[in-house]
């Protein structure tokens, strides 16, 4: 694999001003996640690293979030539009659908 895709990094800040509190993490993308965004041949891995947090902070903080308006902001139009549509023609479906469940 390409050392510098490897290296590719996450991360999410949950800030909750209405209970005074704040949360974060940041990592390393497994690199199996990255193999299998890779499989096709594709280079560009942004989109889906992008996605990747805010499917991790939905698993990691659902039951703070749960009933609440939540404000998500993305880096990359391509990831922020695969989650308004649930659909993206470039990426993977699997990785979108993951945020949807």
């Amino acid at each position: 694999m390409d050392e510098s895709i490897e290296k590719v990094t996450h991360g999410a800040v949950l800030v909750d001003p209405w209970k005074g509190r704040s949360f974060f993490f940041g990592d390393f993308v497994p690199p199996e996640f990255v193999s299998l965004w890779t499989r096709a041949g594709k280079k560009q891995v942004i989109a889906q690293a992008e996605i990747f947090p805010v499917v991790i902070s939905k698993a990691t903080w659902g039951e703070l979030l749960r009933g609440r308006n939540v404000l998500r902001f993305l880096d990359n139009e391509s990831a922020r539009m695969a989650l308004v549509r649930n659909f993206s023609p470039v990426l993977d479906q699997w990785i979108v659908s993951f945020f949807y469940r």
